[in-house]
């Protein structure tokens, strides 16, 4: 649920002794198992057993399973815990009830502002027992217990945030999720998937993907790194921005113009990432991939991967191929692309590969906002490229207008100016709103949902049609709830 710094969760019941210490011990195993960064404790809204132990019976099914409560000790409920936590669970109706109540005197005591928790049903976005109370057993039977632990597992499964995982920061829960280090890990996902009737989407980095506020299909997160230097064969999971940093070291060339694009390398080609006057499919030899179609490993040449302007054959067909390795073809000797937007003046003293890249870094970080500080995507929409015919008439009209000729009587405009003009640059709505610095990357100022950041685009592109006649096209893919891909 964080990848950075860790997310805490409070499991709470009544008197802290049976539903939540089971529920702690098992949202905690979870989340180690899936490798998420996930502090995990437990209280209740009464003080009946402080300081107690686990009750024995909880204690003997939970072992059965693997679980070992009997570290744990019961505690109260306090308002201090809607400063540290970032989320409150309750068992059941009641617990909700008497969280909330809690929660109005900590608002009271403190302010809104300084509260950091949200309260929900441990069982939320679960599938099994949709918002279902789990059962309190104190009074029952061995039946009673199990029922807790079937239903904690299960509720668990359904509590992956992926807000950490998208670097937008959109709160999205998945009902499933697995990150996997090799093809076997990959293959094994896939069998799970269509043994459940799921589809999967692919997470590459989080970096080009505007999520809903529940999937209920199978997150995979692509984690494998390996590289091979000889040939240049990178695995998809490998952090992007740091690969270019290691080619520059190899003296390898064609990638420094590329440097902190966020991502990884998996997701590269898909949206065929460029920045400065350079693609990456320039400089990819080919693609590996496992062919969900034909459960074959395969590999895919560049040329017939269909690169172009933010666009591949990955991107037409993403419930197909899953990119497991990407080859890169580099240079041994700089060819270095120098001509675009700020960089010619900036490397007029020292032409080497090094210096590029470092005034590249420089130019994004004094442009582009960091996404751990401002949630973004980097640049929100594609460069419009039109007609030369086109766009006579619009440079008729505005003179000023950047532009780039492109092949087949083409020209690429430059969204930036074209929303900036609009009056957009450092305007929100919604808690979203185009960055003050650099009009087209869009950043969530605060806890906005997918609906906030499609009200605010959609704004954005209305204005600039209504100025300009030109159609804004959004560069990260947007998905649904059943993990599809949508239009925008």
């Amino acid at each position: 649920m964080s990848s950075k710094m860790p997310y805490k969760v409070l499991c709470v019941c009544l008197g802290n002794i049976c539903r939540s210490p089971t529920a702690e011990v098992v949202l905690r195993h979870y989340c180690d198992e899936k490798r998420l960064n996930v502090v995990v404790d437990s209280a209740g809204t009464s003080n009946y057993h402080p300081n107690k132990s686990p009750d024995s019976r909880s204690q003997k099914h939970a072992i059965k399973r693997g679980y070992d409560l009997s570290g744990l000790r019961a505690r109260q409920l306090k308002i201090q815990d809607f400063l540290e936590f970032d989320l409150i669970l309750a068992m059941d109706h009641q617990n909700f009830a008497d969280i909330q109540h809690v929660y109005n005197q900590a608002s009271s005591q403190f302010g809104l502002a300084q509260i950091k928790a949200k309260i929900a049903l441990m069982s939320e976005h679960d599938h099994v027992y949709p918002q279902q109370a789990l059962p309190d057993p104190y009074y029952g039977e061995a039946d009673g217990f199990e029922r807790v632990l079937d239903q904690c597992e299960s509720s668990s499964l359904a509590w992956v945030q992926l807000k950490p995982f998208n670097t937008l920061s959109l709160n999205s829960i998945a009902s499933h999720y697995v990150k996997i280090q090799s093809i076997v890990d990959l293959q094994q996902a896939l069998q799970f998937s269509k043994a459940h009737d799921l589809n999967v989407l692919l997470l590459s980095g989080g970096s080009n993907m505007m999520l809903p506020e529940h999937i209920h299909a199978l997150v995979v997160a692509i984690d494998i790194q390996d590289a091979e230097s000889k040939t240049i064969k990178v695995g998809a999971g490998q952090v992007w921005h740091d690969f270019v940093l290691w080619t520059t070291t190899q003296q390898l060339y064609g990638l420094q113009n590329l440097a902190l694009i966020p991502g990884l390398v998996g997701a590269s080609p898909v949206q065929n990432i460029g920045a400065y006057g350079v693609e990456v499919g320039e400089f990819i030899q080919s693609v590996e991939v496992y062919d969900r179609q034909s459960a074959l490993t395969l590999s895919i040449q560049a040329q017939d991967c269909q690169f172009s302007y933010r666009h591949s054959i990955f991107k037409d067909d993403p419930d197909r191929y899953v990119i497991t390795h990407v080859i890169f073809k580099l240079l041994k000797h700089a060819d270095l692309k120098v001509n675009y937007g700020d960089l010619k003046d900036a490397m007029m003293d020292d032409m080497s590969a090094e210096n590029l890249q470092k005034q590249v870094i420089h130019i994004r970080q004094s442009k582009l906002p960091d996404p751990k500080e401002y949630p973004n995507v980097g640049s929100f929409f594609k460069n419009p490229i039109i007609k030369q015919q086109e766009f006579s008439q619009l440079i008729a009209k505005f003179p000023n207008i950047p532009h780039y000729p492109q092949a087949g009587n083409h020209v690429k405009i430059a969204a930036g100016w074209l929303i900036d003009q609009s009056g957009w640059k450092g305007k929100q709505l919604n808690q979203v709103g185009m960055f003050h610095k650099q009009a087209l990357v869009l950043v969530n100022y605060a806890d906005a949902t997918l609906t906030d950041v499609r009200a605010t685009y959609q704004a954005v592109q209305k204005d600039v049609f209504e100025k300009f006649g030109v159609y804004l096209e959004p560069e990260p893919v947007l998905y649904n709830e059943l993990g599809l891909i949508e239009n925008h």
